[in-house]
């Protein structure tokens, strides 16, 4: 059990083999969605005869989206993290208890000089996490805006499509 690594053995590793079942619906869903989506991209190709460009606007909406869901993904794996947005509110909370402490009277010049000391490194971390915030909302709303100029290219360009083929 001691190989490469491992140190024991999960008790779930040791089912045997025959009596593992495998999902065959599953499979055949796989198979079947990529059946499904050859099917699709042949229809625009020859049968309904899309022009290229529509294809590619489409393409570019679809890179949009998944681009965007990869930006909010990450924006909210990283409030959720213990160094960004998690860290952020604590640093956020230990400033105002530092602030407040600083209003106690009887305080000696050495215990204020230490609380100003804390409260210049929370400011220091704070903003740094903030511009870090602002980046990826930033980023996040920049893939909004390319998400809504592809979905707007792509449905000018059905319409004029339309248009032609309705006229023609």
């Amino acid at each position: 059990t001691n190989r490469m690594g491992v140190k024991k053995v999960l008790p779930f590793f040791n089912i045997p083999v025959e009596n593992v079942i495998f999902s065959v619906l599953h499979a055949q869903m796989g198979v079947g969605n990529k059946i499904l989506n050859y099917l699709l991209d042949e229809a625009e190709r020859k049968v309904e005869n899309t022009p290229a460009e529509m294809v590619a606007l489409r393409n570019d909406l679809v890179r949009a989206e998944t681009k965007l869901a990869e930006a909010v993904e990450y924006k909210n794996r990283w409030e959720k993290d213990d160094n960004g947005g998690k860290r952020l509110a604590s640093l956020e909370g230990k400033l105002t208890r530092r602030k407040a402490n600083l209003e106690r009277p009887n305080l000696s010049a050495d215990q204020i000089d230490r609380i100003e000391g804390e409260i210049h490194g929370f400011k220091d971390e704070i903003e740094e996490l903030n511009l870090t915030q602002l980046n990826i909302r930033d980023t996040v709303e920049v893939k909004k805006d390319a998400r809504k100029e592809a979905s707007k290219q792509l449905d000018e360009f059905t319409k004029k499509w339309k248009k032609y083929l309705f006229w023609n």
